[in-house]
Order: C-alpha cells, then structure tokens, then sequence
C-alpha cells in the first residue's frame, strides 16, 4: 500500500463570506484533517489561501504548496471540493489532468468525490464549468452591489483617500482623519498663495511629514503603491497634484474611475470621466469651495520653477497680449531669466510673434507700478477702510442668515436628542427595553449630542469672531498695510491685487525699441 504525504490545502475567498458555516477554513480543515486521519495519511502541512478568488491560481499557499510538490515532499493533495481547488475551468483541468498526473500527486475533492486514482472522473470537467459560471455569476452580482453602493455615495475602495479614514461603525463611511487632513488643509493653503508643486513637497520632506504610502503603512494599512519603484517616505510634485486635483477633499465622492477586463482578468482599465459615479456631499469636506476653485485655475496654468525650486512670482498672471496665452518663463545659459509668448515658443512664428521681455525688466516695472498706487492710496486711507466696512456690512447679512439657520438647525437636533435620551429611560423604568440596550442607545445619543455641539460652539465662534472682527476700523486698516503699505510685495500680495500683466510686442519707434505692458489690477475695472 502506498504511503503518502498529504497536503490539506483551503481556501475561503470573499465571495464565499456569506456561505454557510461550512466553508469557513476553520471548518475545512477539521473536515480534511478528519478524512485524512482515518487513512492513517501523514499530512505534511496546511496551505490556507484565506481571502482569495479562485479565478486566479496566483495565490502564496497554492504557490507554496507547487514548490512542495516540485521538491517532491508532497504527493497527495485533499480539498474540501473542486471549487476550492480553483473556479477557472481550464486552469484547474490542467492541474487535473496534466500537472498532478506528471508530478505523480494524487488528488482527491472530498465532497465532489473526485478521486484522480480512478478512472471515474468523467463529471470532473463538467465541475469545474459550473464552478466557473457560479464565478462568474458571484463577480456579476458583487459589481451590481459595489455599483448601487457607489450611487449611494457609499465608499467602496480598500483604503480611505489621504485625510480620511474609514468609519469603525461603517466601513463604507469615510470620516476625517485629522492628523492627516491638517496636512492636506496646508497644501491647499500653500498651492493657493501661489506655491509650486516642488517647493510644497519639499517645506513636507523639510519638516520630516511622510508621504500618504507610508503613513497608511504606518497606521497599520497593508497598502501597496505600485507607482513607487521603492519605499520611499518623501513627498513628490506628483503626490501634491493628485491631492490638489482630488475632489473628494470637497465631500465629493467620484468612483468607478477604473474597472477589470473580466472576472478572469485583473488588469485595471481606466474608465472615460462620464462614466464615473460622483455623489456629492457624500462625507464631510477638508477645503471649503473656494479655495478649491482657486487652486484650480492655478494648477490649469502651466508653472516653470525657479533655480531655488520656487514658481517664479507672475506664474498664472503673465499673458501674451496679442494671442492672450500665458507666457512661458526661458532661461539662458549664463542665468538670464526671460518671457516668450507660450504659443509662439510652442507652435511657432506663423500663429503668434515672440514679445521677448526679461525677467527683471518686468518686476521691475510691475514693483515700480504697485508702489505708485500704494503711493495715491495713502491719503484716501480712511475713506477705503469706510468702503470696506460699508461692503463687508451687506455681505455679513447674507453669511450671518446663512449661519444662523445652520446653528438653529443643531440646536433644535441637540434638543431632540434630550427628549430622546429622556424618552428612551422611560422605556427603561417600565422595562420596554433592557438595561443593555438603553446603555448602547443612550451612549450613541450621547456621542452625536456632543460632536453637534461641538459644531455649534465653533460656528458661534466663527459667527461671533466675523462680527467683532470685521466690522472694526483697526482690523480693515491693519489689512491695508500689510497688502499695500510695504516695501517688498511677496508673491502672495501681488496675487492678491494683480489680475494679469499683458505683455505687447516689441516695436521700433524713431529708433527706439518700446514695448507695451498693461497691469490690470483687481481692484480696478476696466471700462
């Protein structure tokens, strides 16, 4: 009689969750273990593929127990059925029919009666169809139910966008993860006041903050960023734009951005945008509109760097008068720093001319000119800090009105909640409901009690700060030096009051070259 070492292999993939009791592993293997005994068969070890489809045979225990096979310490391998075995039908005949023959391994499916030391297998191929329809027929319906959940604004990915975190009641919920959206908050801030892409990445690397891959590593994730050569901790200009460009940090929810060949086939293919499904205020945001927007059109504008890394202080602001396109920043070989049209550096003299102009001429020109208006403005000083109280009066209306109706909305929802809490101890007393589950509802009335009133005193806050601050003379006067009465205007500032600088061509008038620069300001109007 022969002797043989046998291989118990399981598996229990995702699919199967919702089946019963029987397929768990734990199951699986005491069944095995038990059939296995009775024949006085030496098992040799467990292989337990646990969380794996058996569409594809690329599983670490299978792949484990092949390599057994190969160094010939196994040739007897017990599975619960064929299904557990794989469900691609033409792979799992092959293992049948052609490896476990060659190798010499016997296999047996228990429950399938399948026995490769009998001739009597003529049903096995017919199986292994059926377990590959049933696959087929599980991935369909997984699809549909990923789908509905997506529509509904459920979150359906493996791992929470950076600045979030999954809900521990709710996995499909994402909730803010402060210590990461602290730092997505100050990249959006930073992109806004006109920082580049590398010099955001590297004040990040700077201040020793790692990147999003290794910070889920860090928070326990199994994550893996098939985009990264090596495991690195360093922030790059790529990172930053698809954060900047990730519209989840709005509450918006887009899903579906890409979808597999088949249930056979794992290679992700990108869908087109009209395809995806966005919900909007599906969770909370990190960055409020506005700031998005901005960022937006800076991250439209195609930005050259500086030698020290930083975006030259006129990125998004300089344009070609003539054709009306951003102008592009050149460098020369012995450092001077100059501005051609972008349409003539890329498509050439037929569509527009180059309207040359160096670097330092025009912050030359645009410094002299902002100091000639913070010159006029000095004297009608008191005058613009009365316009801007008048403005700001009508449009604290509108946000106050707006405010208000949102913290009488949680006052009425925290006043419910007592009547609740205060409804549910009644229960309690006359014994409707159990101690155990009074405690449980009162608990969670308890916690969103105190999560909306946290809320409700930071809007008050907010309410409260805007009315005593910005209706002072103090603080609209101390705005107006720091914008207007300085001596060096930083990058910042000049976004702030400057619309665009158009730049003429260069023209020979009685033989001398001028050339015209138009500064629109907005605080001006052009008529």
């Amino acid at each position: 009689m022969r002797s043989y070492n046998a291989a118990i292999y399981c598996r229990l993939s995702r699919d199967d969750e919702n089946n019963l009791e029987s397929e768990s592993i734990t199951n699986q293997k005491r069944m095995l273990a038990k059939y296995a005994n009775e024949r006085s068969w030496k098992i040799l070890d467990y292989y337990i593929d646990d969380g794996y489809s058996g569409t594809s045979f690329n599983r670490p225990e299978f792949q484990r127990m092949i390599n057994d096979i190969e160094s010939k310490k196994i040739n007897l391998v017990i599975a619960k059925d064929l299904s557990r075995l794989g469900r691609d039908y033409i792979q799992t005949g092959y293992y049948l029919e052609v490896y476990f023959p060659q190798k010499g391994v016997r296999f047996l499916a228990v429950n399938d009666g399948i026995d490769t030391n009998c001739n009597d297998n003529d049903i096995a191929p017919f199986r292994n169809i059926l377990n590959e329809m049933y696959a087929k027929d599980i991935s369909k319906k997984i699809r549909t139910a990923f789908r509905i959940k997506a529509e509904n604004g459920e979150f359906i990915g493996a791992f929470a966008p950076y600045g979030y975190k999954k809900d521990p009641k709710n996995k499909n919920r994402l909730i803010i993860d402060e210590e990461a959206a602290n730092n997505v908050r100050r990249i959006f801030y930073q992109a806004k006041e006109g920082n580049g892409l590398n010099s955001i990445a590297r004040m990040l690397n700077n201040e020793g903050i790692v990147n999003p891959t290794y910070y889920k590593k860090l928070k326990g994730s199994n994550y893996i960023n098939n985009m990264i050569i090596r495991e690195t901790k360093y922030w790059t200009n790529s990172t930053i734009r698809k954060i900047l460009s990730n519209n989840v940090y709005l509450g918006i929810m887009s899903q579906g951005k890409q979808k597999t060949e088949s249930f056979k086939c794992k290679k992700k293919v990108t869908n087109s945008p009209k395809d995806w499904i966005v919900v909007e205020d599906s969770h909370e945001p990190i960055i409020d509109r506005e700031i998005w927007d901005n960022v937006q059109k800076l991250l439209s504008v195609r930005k050259r760097s500086m030698e020290n890394g930083a975006n030259h202080i006129f990125s998004g602001i300089i344009k070609c008068r003539d054709c009306g396109r951003y102008m592009s920043l050149g460098r020369k070989t012995n450092g001077y720093q100059y501005f051609v049209c972008g349409t003539y550096k890329n498509y050439g003299s037929n569509n527009c001319t180059r309207h040359g102009i160096g670097y330092g001429n025009i912050n030359e020109v645009v410094m002299n000119d902002l100091k000639r208006h913070m010159s006029l403005l000095e004297p009608c000083k008191s005058n613009l800090v009365s316009a801007l109280i008048s403005a700001w009066s009508s449009r604290y209306n509108s946000f106050n009105a707006k405010t208000q109706k949102e913290i009488k909305t949680l006052e009425n929802r925290i006043a419910e909640i007592d009547l609740l809490i205060k409804n549910i101890y009644e229960d309690k007393v006359k014994g409707n409901i159990s101690q155990e589950r009074f405690l449980k509802l009162s608990s969670d009335f308890e916690q969103e009690q105190t999560k909306l009133k946290n809320k409700l005193g930071e809007l008050s806050l907010i309410a409260d700060t805007k009315k005593e601050s910005f209706f002072k003379k103090d603080y609209w006067e101390d705005r107006i030096d720091r914008y207007f009465m300085v001596a060096d205007f930083s990058e910042s500032i000049i976004r702030a009051l400057i619309e665009r600088v158009e730049i003429g061509e260069r023209k020979l008038i009685d033989g001398v070259f001028t050339q015209e620069i138009n500064i629109q300001y907005k605080f001006s109007r052009r008529k």
